[in-house]
C-alpha cells in the first residue's frame, strides 16, 4: 500500500508534518496487520458486507447515490466543529480549526469526485485512484484518512470520556433496578429497549447529533437515557422480531443447550456500551455464557474503542459483585475494525479465534447492524439491535427516522469450530 501523500491546503510547521506522519504510518500499519474472515459467516465468498446498493438507480423515491453522498456532506458540520477544538493530545493546537477547514475541503473534494465525470481531477491526491466503489464502507474510509492525513486522530475523545464516565456513575443503580425485576420475558424485553435508547446517542449521524449539541440539549447522552427508554416507538417496530428473540431466551433449557458463547459486536461510547450492552452482556453471563464484547481498534466517530471499553469494565466490576465473580467470561476484544460500520471478511485474529466456538453474534447499531451486515448468513443464531437515524435508511426499511429494529434470525446448526456435547 502506497504511502499517503502529506500535502495539505496550509502549511504545517516541521514539528506538526512530523506528527501527521508518524499518525499516518500508526493507521496505515494497522491496515497491514494480521486478519481474517469471521468464523461465523456460511460463505465468505458469497458474503457483501454492504446491505444497501449506493449505486443502484433510486425506486418509488427511494434514495439514490446523490443522496447517499449527502448523508455525508450534511453530516460534515458536527465534524469540523469537534476538529477544531481538539486537544493537542487528539491533533489540536492553534492551527487546528484551518486544518479541520482543509479536512472538510478534502472531504468534500472526495464526495464531489463521485458525481463528477472527471473523478481523478476532482479528487485530492491522497484519494486512491481509480475511486473505490461507492458504498458506505468506502465513504467512511475515506473520511477517516482525511482526518488522518490532516493531523486528527480522536476528535470526539473528550466527548466519549465524559459520557462514559457519567454513565458508569449510573450503572449500579440500573443493575440494581433490572436485578429486582423476576418476570425474566420482562427483564430481557427491558434489557433490549436499554439497548435501543443507548443507540441514540451517535454523532456521526446528523439527525441524532443535532439533539445532541453541548449545551443545547441532552437527548441520545446518559442522561436522558431513562427518558429514551420510555419514550421509544410503540411496537411493531420497523423490524420486530423481539417476541422470537423473546420465545428463545425463555425457553432457558434449550437456550443453555445451544448458547454457550456470544460476540456482541458494540457501538457508540456513553449510555449505548455502557448502560445498554454491558448490562445485556451481564445477563447473558448470569446464563453461564462467555461473552466476548468486541469494539474498535482504532478511534471512528464516537464509537467506542476496545481500550476505553476495557476501561470502564473495569469499573464496572469494580462496582458490581456478579461480573467480579465471573472475571474473564465478560471481556472486551480488538475487533479489528476502524470504521462506524464493519466488514466482516475483515476482523483482527483475535476476534477470529474467539469466534470459532461462538453460537451467539449480537450486532448493536446501525452501522453494523443495518446498513452492513443486516442479511448477512451466519452459521449460528443472530440478534441486530439498532435505531435508525438515517432516513435514507429508514425509507428503504419503510420505516420512519428514530425506528427501532430488533431483527432476530436462527443459524444453522453445526459442529463448525465447536466441540462435540
Amino acid at each position: 500500500m502506497s504511502r499517503v501523500s502529506m500535502e495539505c491546503s496550509i502549511q504545517p510547521d516541521e514539528r506538526e508534518v512530523a506528527r501527521v506522519g508518524v499518525r499516518t504510518h500508526v493507521a496505515e500499519a494497522a491496515m497491514t496487520r494480521p486478519s481474517a474472515a469471521f468464523p461465523r459467516l456460511i460463505d465468505v465468498g458469497e458474503y457483501q458486507a454492504c446491505t444497501f446498493d449506493l449505486s443502484a438507480p433510486p425506486w418509488e423515491g427511494a434514495p439514490g447515490a446523490s443522496d447517499w453522498i449527502h448523508v455525508f456532506r450534511i453530516s460534515l458540520d458536527e465534524f469540523v466543529r469537534r476538529a477544531s477544538r481538539a486537544s493537542d493530545e487528539d491533533g489540536g493546537g492553534m492551527d487546528a480549526p484551518a486544518r479541520a477547514r482543509a479536512f472538510e475541503e478534502d472531504f468534500l473534494r472526495v464526495l464531489k469526485a463521485y458525481e463528477c465525470d472527471a473523478a481523478a481531477a476532482c479528487a485530492p491526491d491522497w484519494c486512491p485512484k481509480p475511486l473505490p466503489t461507492l458504498d458506505c464502507l468506502w465513504l467512511c474510509r475515506l473520511r477517516e484518512r482525511a482526518l488522518r492525513v490532516h493531523g486528527f486522530e480522536d476528535i470526539f475523545r473528550e466527548v466519549k470520556a465524559s459520557q462514559n464516565e457519567q454513565a458508569c456513575r449510573m450503572l449500579p443503580a440500573l443493575l440494581r433496578e433490572l436485578d429486582q425485576v423476576q418476570d425474566e420475558r420482562v427483564q430481557m424485553e427491558r434489557l433490549v429497549r436499554g439497548l435501543l435508547a443507548g443507540n441514540t446517542f451517535d454523532l456521526g449521524a446528523t439527525a441524532s447529533a443535532r439533539a445532541f449539541q453541548d449545551g443545547e440539549s441532552t437527548s441520545g447522552s446518559v442522561e436522558s437515557f431513562f427518558e429514551t427508554c420510555e419514550a421509544l416507538p410503540d411496537r411493531p417496530w420497523m423490524v420486530d422480531d423481539m417476541d422470537a428473540y423473546l420465545h428463545a431466551w425463555c425457553d432457558e433449557a434449550a437456550w443453555r443447550r445451544h448458547h454457550r458463547k456470544a460476540v456482541v459486536f458494540v457501538d457508540n461510547a456513553g449510555a449505548d456500551a455502557v448502560l445498554g450492552a454491558l448490562p445485556f452482556a451481564r445477563q447473558l453471563a448470569k446464563r453461564e455464557m462467555d461473552v466476548v464484547l468486541a469494539a474498535n481498534r482504532s478511534p471512528s466517530i464516537n464509537d467506542v474503542t476496545a481500550s476505553e471499553l476495557e476501561t470502564t469494565l473495569v469499573d464496572a466490576k469494580e462496582n458490581d459483585e456478579f461480573l467480579r465473580s465471573v472475571g474473564e467470561k465478560v471481556r472486551v476484544v480488538d475487533s479489528g475494525n476502524e470504521l462506524p460500520v464493519i466488514d466482516l471478511k475483515d476482523v483482527s485474529m483475535q476476534l477470529a479465534n474467539e469466534a470459532e466456538d461462538a453460537d451467539l453474534v449480537v450486532l448493536l447499531g446501525m452501522g453494523r447492524a443495518l446498513e452492513t451486515n443486516l442479511h448477512v448468513k451466519l452459521d449460528c443464531d443472530c440478534l441486530r439491535v439498532a435505531r435508525v437515524k438515517h432516513k435514507e435508511v429508514a425509507h428503504l426499511l419503510r420505516g420512519e427516522l428514530f425506528g427501532c429494529v430488533v431483527k432476530w434470525t436462527t443459524g444453522i446448526r453445526s459442529n463448525k469450530g465447536r466441540s462435540a456435547s
